[in-house]
């Protein structure tokens, strides 16, 4: 039963860690929108 606790917290850990990392992704790419549609002309690389 405790092999599958662990099991269990393994999983949940990378699946936090890669909702993490997508969403830190996708925030960039909103950020970048958002500076595109304030001011079209600018150089939005971050």
């Amino acid at each position: 039963m405790v092999e599958y606790a662990l099991l269990v917290a393994l999983v949940a850990l990378v699946a936090i860690v890669g909702v993490a990392a997508v969403g830190t992704n996708v925030n960039a790419q909103f950020t970048k929108i958002s500076c595109k549609i304030a001011s079209p002309s600018a150089s939005c690389d971050q």
